[in-house]
């Protein structure tokens, strides 16, 4: 049996044992929406549930960020990333992009890393009165019950090669999109004609809603500035700007984004150089990336924020600046009015 049809019939096997109540599906103490994809990574799927903690936030919800917390040291054991004020300073325990969420929802929701989703919410529900839970990553997490399933699909890779892991980077067949309650497509503003890809998504759930996000660049911050969680003005694409090369570096799941991303604002790139997605960096590794950036005659160093906070300043000597993108969603009331109308009347809080 082909390695991608094995994979295929395992994931049918699981989802097909909870729905069959073979295995346990928990309601958690509160309101739950879980935000995930089809595929391994890379869909902009961070950025999404930073911004749909801050609507809920803003609607009186006390939120709860749910995460595995993938690549942290002692992943069996529970983490509070961030009580809500209080970030963690070490990203090896936390990971990469559970301290991204905790350090951009500083004020506005506290990030507990446990692969136990339920014992974390639980506690979370008892320590910090949470009344709303974001599992993150949480398309194929059957374990938890959620009131609305949302499905990041990215613009620029919708499925791969439509093959499932090890073959391809789907987790589940596109066909799987029949259970989620809307589907957001990321990185449209770096594809010229979503509606081959919006069709194709209407074919295969007509009931759910779509949305479309653009990655916006909101900052441009010196290192040491990020670290101290004071971001700087946007650098706008002027003459003295566009005379300044950088070299751009990434450990992200899909680091053409990044790249292209930043080349279509007008930066000047020298060169690029990227890494397996969450990636840390060592003190060799960043003499390495400042060596090519010399060879490039590159004037500065240019970096995302999920690995600007693995970056050690004491491990850097060329500057560097931190590239940090907020989305932009062209109907953000809809989306603002699915997460709370889809809350149960008699959740907590």
């Amino acid at each position: 049996m082909p390695l991608d049809h094995l994979y295929r019939l395992i994931a049918n096997s699981r989802e097909y044992f909870y729905r069959r109540g073979l295995l346990s599906s928990h309601h958690l103490p509160g309101y739950v929406i879980s935000i995930g994809n089809l595929t391994t990574g890379g869909t902009g799927k961070t950025p999404l549930v930073i911004h749909a903690a801050r609507i809920l936030h803003d609607a009186g919800e006390k939120v709860c960020v749910l995460t595995r917390g993938y690549g942290r040291a002692n992943a069996r054991e529970q983490l509070v990333v961030s009580d809500g004020e209080n970030v963690i300073d070490d990203v090896r325990l936390s990971g990469d992009e559970a301290m991204e969420i905790a350090l951009k929802l500083r004020g506005i929701a506290c990030v507990i890393a446990n692969s136990d989703r339920v014992a974390a919410a639980r506690f979370a529900r008892e320590k910090f009165q949470t009344t709303t839970f974001l599992l993150d990553d949480g398309f194929q997490h059957f374990r938890v019950k959620r009131d609305l399933d949302i499905v990041c699909v990215d613009a620029m890779n919708p499925f791969g090669n439509r093959k499932l892991l090890p073959l391809g980077i789907l987790r589940e067949s596109p066909e799987k999109l029949k259970r989620a309650d809307a589907v957001v497509i990321t990185r449209s503003d770096l594809v010229e004609d979503l509606s081959e890809l919006e069709n194709e998504i209407t074919r295969l759930n007509s009931s759910t809603k779509k949305f479309r996000v653009k990655n916006e660049l909101k900052t441009l911050s010196d290192l040491r500035e990020f670290h101290k969680g004071k971001a700087a003005e946007l650098i706008k694409a002027n003459d003295a700007q566009k005379t300044t090369r950088y070299f751009a570096f990434c450990a992200i799941g899909n680091p053409a984004s990044f790249f292209e991303g930043i080349r279509n604002r007008g930066y000047s790139i020298a060169g690029q150089r990227s890494f397996r997605d969450h990636s840390f960096y060592s003190e060799e590794i960043l003499k390495q990336i400042e060596n090519e950036a010399r060879n490039c005659n590159a004037d500065a160093l240019l970096t995302t924020a999920k690995d600007a906070v693995k970056i050690s300043l004491n491990e850097i000597r060329f500057p560097c600046y931190v590239a940090e993108i907020d989305l932009r969603m062209d109907n953000s009331d809809e989306f603002r009015k699915l997460l709370l109308k889809s809350k149960p009347q008699n959740t907590p809080g």
